[in-house]
């Protein structure tokens, strides 16, 4: 998913669900901030205290993506969640939608963020995680074979300029990464190695990621079986469970609202997840939806996305004279909230299941 909804979708989902401004911007901007946290940092206060935080994204050309330990500390637990389904390992590490293991998950990070300072950080990281497991069904986080697509990818229903332009993105992003995604192609000739397996859903471009978007596929270990996809279905369904996580999580809490039926708004929102074009064009949409006062009874404007601010945040934190203080920062809290969900997740639910990942 791309940001038009880990963040300004989650956001309205989130007023939908009756939770309020400040509690809904946090979730939010955590859940976007997922994709933006890129790199592994250290920060030592002026009180010799320190504070290290590992990176939850890599962009699809960063040279880490070929390492297995990283594939499995980022790309598992934060965006291709595993399903436990099948018979072998590499099976059984897949992304499935809504899967045993992904209720599992959201139902112990609801647990834990209610008792937490990082809790709406927490609820964001889970929101972005649980989203996932719907765009990015069938593929995994690890480089495997079973990632690999084959044939041509087919689009349908598009009109001719949003066809242009997902067709454009779809060839600038192979001439980026190679036929398979997520590899360089100099990194593959400097290495001199076999590196075949592909990393996600780098086989299928960005089509996973577009809300609107109907398209087929053929898996190379399927024998040419074509599957057909509709992303809007699949993404209404992502968006109704999300709006039942955020309702969990603001339950009896005096300071929310009531939450808005989710029926009421269906249509509204099914009508922004089809709209078709650029990122922007749903980012709009979802601005709008929210200043009808369709959501919520009022005509709301959407804060803007705060990931910015927690990046100079950080930048900052070495500044304090006392370290302990660091943890009332919303971007410590993020990586207070990151760390608690990797580590519950490969040290605990996965391995429940047999899923040793790391």
């Amino acid at each position: 998913m791309q940001k038009d909804m880990h963040y300004y979708g989650v956001y309205v989902l989130a007023r939908c669900a009756g939770l309020n401004e400040a509690v809904a911007h946090t979730i939010a901007t955590a859940s976007q901030f997922v994709d933006d946290a890129g790199a592994n940092a250290s920060v030592t206060f002026l009180d010799a205290s320190m504070l290290d935080v590992e990176a939850t994204a890599h962009h699809i050309l960063h040279v880490k993506n070929l390492d297995p330990h990283d594939q499995r500390r980022i790309w598992v637990p934060f965006h291709f969640y595993p399903g436990g389904e099948g018979e072998t390992f590499t099976e059984k590490l897949l992304c499935r939608k809504d899967s045993l293991l992904a209720r599992e998950m959201v139902k112990t990070n609801v647990e834990k963020a209610k008792t937490v300072p990082f809790g709406d950080a927490l609820i964001g990281v889970t929101a972005h995680v649980y989203a996932d497991t719907f765009a990015h069904y069938d593929f995994s986080g690890v480089s495997s074979r079973l990632n690999r697509i084959e044939g041509e990818l087919k689009t349908y229903d598009l009109d001719e300029e949003t066809k242009t332009y997902v067709e454009n993105k779809k060839k600038r992003f192979f001439e980026e990464n190679g036929e398979h995604g997520g590899w360089l192609a100099n990194i593959k000739g400097f290495l001199g190695g076999n590196l075949s397996g592909a990393l996600g859903h780098g086989g299928a471009a960005t089509y996973p990621d577009r809300p609107y978007l109907r398209w087929s596929l053929e898996w190379e270990d399927a024998k040419g079986r074509v599957e057909m996809r509709d992303n809007s279905q699949t993404y209404m369904e992502a968006c109704e469970k999300l709006y039942d996580l955020f309702v969990k999580y603001g339950h009896g809490s005096i300071d929310h609202m009531t939450p808005r039926p989710f029926e009421e708004v269906r249509d509204a929102i099914q009508a922004v997840i089809e709209t078709q074009g650029k990122c922007a064009d749903r980012e709009k949409a979802w601005r709008d939806l929210l200043a009808s006062g369709q959501i919520t009874g009022d005509s709301e404007e959407m804060p803007d996305y705060a990931g910015d601010e927690w990046l100079m945040e950080f930048v900052k934190l070495r500044a304090l004279e006392d370290g302990s203080f660091a943890t009332q920062k919303p971007v410590v809290q993020f990586f207070q909230a990151a760390a608690f969900h990797r580590q519950t997740s490969l040290r605990d639910i996965l391995p429940r299941h047999g899923l040793i990942v790391g």
